[in-house]
């Protein structure tokens, strides 16, 4: 049944001397048109199932982390101070992917060559400016025995106290740099999207430099750089949609790839940059 509202608007025209009964009849039309297609759009918004809750998304990923065996060791011994292991399976990424983007909602901002969200403080501040949401807590404690002895641990375990969020679009990348000296290592985990990190040796190499070594990271991966890997030595991501494996990769195995092979990035690289802040 048409509303009654429509009915009476077109009556209105009609009573007008100037009314082209033509055009009033297709102006007619057309709001029957746009009334019923937005009650179709309000029937599809509530045929739609409720989104989750943060409080229910966050408790999901926090027990996958809890539920996570300790992270091994794992040293690349081409590259000193080299990490690389799998700590997440596919279904804890998921839940934790799904965590971090309803934590960074309100936080991301325009970075170089991605997006970026930052918990506990701005990256170049030395402060520790809050405490890290309780999941990426969780995932620091997991992380604290490849900060090791850095930052003035003095051997014990310490966890990271920043968390950097990237979120790359597909193609997108990083040129060859360091995290700097505001930092004492890093570790990042691959949250979704598939990459190979590129190494050049010197604080100061440039993208036209040739890589030394190259690391494939999948969904899941925690990449650690510590000691001469992380300041004898720059990283990149570099800007395309694959990645092919070379001789100079240094995780083959690990990474269940060999050489030649097509790393495809996929439509959307999510990572997470676990740093240890030193005092100032």
């Amino acid at each position: 049944m048409v509303p009654c509202c429509v009915w009476r608007w077109r009556l209105q025209c009609m009573e007008r001397p100037f009314f082209d009964r033509e055009r009033g009849a297709a102006l007619c039309a057309m709001a029957v048109v746009d009334l019923f297609a937005a009650a179709r759009a309000r029937a599809r918004a509530d045929r739609a199932p409720p989104r989750p809750s943060l409080e229910s998304v966050l408790a999901a990923a926090e027990a996958e982390v809890e539920a996570m065996p300790p992270i091994p060791d794992a040293p690349i011994a081409a590259l000193p101070g080299l990490r690389h292991a799998r700590i997440l399976q596919p279904s804890a990424c998921a839940r934790v992917s799904e965590a971090i983007e309803r934590l960074a909602e309100n936080r991301w901002v325009k970075g170089r060559g991605r997006d970026c969200a930052n918990f506990g403080g701005r990256p170049g501040d030395a402060a520790v400016a809050e405490p890290l949401p309780r999941l990426l807590a969780l995932l620091a404690d997991r992380l604290a025995p490849w900060f090791k002895g850095e930052g003035g641990g003095g051997g014990v375990p310490t966890p990271p106290n920043h968390c950097l969020v990237n979120a790359y679009a597909r193609g997108g990348g990083l040129p060859p740099h360091t995290d700097g000296p505001l930092y004492a290592a890093s570790a990042t985990v691959t949250l979704a999207g598939a990459a190979a990190l590129d190494f050049r040796r010197g604080a100061a190499s440039a993208e036209g430099e040739a890589p030394v070594a190259q690391l494939v990271c999948a969904p899941g991966d925690a990449v650690g750089l510590a000691g001469a890997a992380y300041a004898g030595h720059t990283h990149a991501l570099p800007a395309r949609s694959a990645d092919v494996v070379r001789a100079d990769c240094v995780n083959l195995e690990a990474a269940g790839v060999a050489v030649g092979d097509v790393v495809e990035r996929g439509g959307r690289r999510l990572s997470l940059v676990f740093v240890l802040k030193v005092a100032p």
